[in-house]
């Protein structure tokens, strides 16, 4: 009985054994052996329909490949499995079996990228006449790098999965100060960035003068830190901020006031004087009221002292009192003199007397008349208070006259 794939003989179970039947078989079954072989072997050196596979040398980006059975060509399609031994950083080529190298491309025919080839991992590589194109690359990459992508998310590029580094920013409040505040770039904003409002922010709470974020200061907002007034040098009832506190004034308020000077000090009262004031003038405050060589209130005074007519009490008469004693006494027919003190003395003739301003006549009898013109008798005294210029003219006789300058 023969068997149904190979046909060798197999004996019946009846029967002997028979050594020549063992032999047939043996060789048909090493003639079948020989013609798989063969088969192998054209299998095996087919590397368009069977991959090669191996471990690349050299170093990176210029790689190497020894197959077994080796590569006979370069020939289209061929397709090779290779391990890397060292990832590449750049465009690569790859030499099988001393051929020489060739360029690997990805699989869109562009040069490798830095890190395209990872050491340790397995690539298949397909000849397409000029370069090895590399297999099974997966869908399209865009240009996203680990900071384009949040911390902790990863994304498929051509160098394999890249993890996010973009943090992430969770809700917060800022609340504005004296310096400005900022949202730092490159992180992802997961909650809400709240800006803290002041329902304080309003013109009546600040300082005239300054703005805050937009909103300036009222005009009844000031530093009064440097104030130092006290309650005394404020008016009366009127009020002032000083340092913060509110002051109410006690400065009495004297409006005008009039002084008038006497020959005692006058105070000036204390209190707020509205610039009104004054100090009362004396219209007879001049020199020629002030006697000589007295200062009153700056005027210094030019009258030499005399004689008040008030105390001028004597009745002139023929003899000589002593109230002349030891002054000029002459006799003239006429003179003109500024004396302040006059007595004249005749024997029955008329004396005239003229005088630039009034002088005061006395009589025998102790009358007083004011005048600038008199025609007199014997025994006449005159008091010349201002000093005017006198003129005395007799009728043609020697007059006796004593005279007194005071």
């Amino acid at each position: 009985m023969d068997t149904t794939t190979l046909g060798l003989k197999k004996p019946l179970t009846s029967e002997a054994y028979d050594i020549q039947i063992f032999n047939d078989n043996a060789d048909k079954t090493n003639e079948l052996i020989l013609a798989d072989r063969e088969q192998i072997n054209s299998l095996a050196a087919d590397y368009i329909r069977s991959p090669g596979y191996g471990v690349t040398t050299g170093s990176a980006n210029v790689y190497s490949l020894t197959l077994n059975p080796a590569l006979a060509a370069y020939i289209a399609g061929v397709c090779v499995a290779v391990k890397i031994n060292v990832a590449n950083t750049g465009t690569s080529t790859i030499n099988i079996n001393g051929l020489g190298a060739k360029p690997i491309k990805d699989s869109k025919g562009n040069a490798l990228t830095s890190g395209k080839l990872a050491l340790n991992v397995v690539y298949t590589l397909r000849y397409d006449g000029t370069n090895f194109i590399l297999q099974g690359e997966g869908g399209e990459y865009g240009t996203a790098t680990s900071s384009d992508v949040l911390s902790g998310k990863t994304i498929g590029t051509d160098s394999g999965l890249v993890t996010g580094t973009i943090p992430s920013k969770v809700a917060a409040t800022i609340t504005p100060n004296t310096i400005a505040q900022t949202i730092a770039a490159g992180q992802y904003l997961s909650g809400i960035q709240t800006i803290a409002g002041d329902a304080d922010l309003i013109s009546a709470n600040i300082k005239a003068g300054a703005n805050i974020f937009g909103v300036a200061g009222s005009s009844q907002v000031v530093d009064t830190s440097a104030g130092d007034a006290v309650a005394s040098e404020i008016l009366t009832t009127k009020k002032a901020y000083v340092d913060g506190a509110l002051v109410t004034g006690t400065m009495a308020n004297k409006g005008a006031v009039t002084l008038t000077p006497g020959a005692a000090a006058v105070a000036i009262p204390a209190g707020y004087h509205n610039g009104s004031g004054v100090v009362s003038g004396v219209t007879n405050l001049v020199a020629g009221n002030i006697k000589s060589g007295v200062n009153v209130g700056g005027v210094v005074g030019t009258v030499t002292p005399g004689f008040d007519t008030s105390e001028i009490n004597f009745r002139p008469n023929a003899s000589n009192d002593g109230l002349f004693f030891g002054m000029t006494e002459e006799y003239k027919t006429s003179h003109t003199t500024n004396a302040r003190l006059i007595k004249l003395e005749n024997v029955g003739f008329t004396v005239n007397v003229s005088s630039t301003s009034p002088i005061i006549k006395i009589d025998t009898s102790g009358v007083k008349t004011t005048g600038t013109s008199f025609a007199v008798g014997a025994y006449t005294a005159f008091y010349n208070p201002n000093k005017a210029t006198i003129t005395l003219t007799g009728s043609g006789s020697n007059f006796y006259m004593v005279t007194a300058i005071l």
